[in-house]
């Protein structure tokens, strides 16, 4: 496959559905958490990975490109080191994008993704939710709905505040999945089932007999 759709062009395939990866939402006053069940989808073409998820009555997707998840996995390397060498105390709790940022755009609405703001800045940093579960929080604040080029619209939605709380193991998971070598390994498996010819030889049968059915 040529590749003439842009920079971030991967391969010429349909948006795949990776696992779904159970972790929650976070009241950050409270200390509560919420279940949730969030999914990706990884688009070759664009070399983006959609993510999804409900909270309250809306559907979310944050939009997240290379540097955005080279952005939030490096922060989640580093929390689990953090978290393994006994660091994450009170001092930095839910101290604001204390493992770093990255824009991202992003898309709400009550039944499916309708409204869009550009520019949407995704912080991570953690929560203690007890003293011994700091939890890794990706976190944005209401953000002004825009058109396409990043202009605010006036009288535009304001989108749901995001705060989704991971634990040490489902951010492994999550690094697993979405760093780059894994993804370019789904295009490089697709590659070979789109160039794939030949029946395999699972044997020939003797010239002499010929085959009872």
């Amino acid at each position: 496959t040529s590749k003439t759709d842009g920079p971030n062009f991967l391969g010429n395939y349909p948006p795949r559905d990776l696992e779904t990866i159970m972790g929650n939402t976070l009241d950050q006053r409270k200390g509560e958490l919420t279940p949730k069940g969030f999914g990706f989808v990884f688009y070759p073409r664009a070399n983006a990975v959609e993510l999804n998820y409900r909270s309250g009555i809306n559907s979310i997707t944050i939009n997240l490109m290379q540097e955005n998840r080279e952005a939030m996995l490096d922060a989640m390397q580093k929390y689990i080191s953090d978290y393994q060498a006994g660091l994450l105390n009170e001092k930095s709790n839910k101290k604001r994008a204390y493992f770093g940022k990255t824009t991202v755009s992003m898309l709400w609405g009550l039944m499916a993704p309708t409204y869009y703001a550009q520019k949407v800045q995704l912080r991570f940093e953690y929560q203690l939710v007890t003293p011994e579960k700091p939890y890794f929080v990706i976190a944005s604040a209401t953000t002004q709905e825009t058109y396409d080029n990043g202009t605010p619209k006036k009288d535009g939605a304001n989108s749901p505040a995001n705060r989704i709380a991971l634990s040490p193991i489902q951010c492994k998971k999550m690094i697993e999945m979405l760093n780059q070598d894994a993804l370019l390994a789904i295009v490089r498996q697709l590659d070979i089932e789109a160039s794939a010819f030949d029946v395999p030889d699972d044997g020939a049968v003797d010239s002499g007999e010929k085959e009872l059915f």
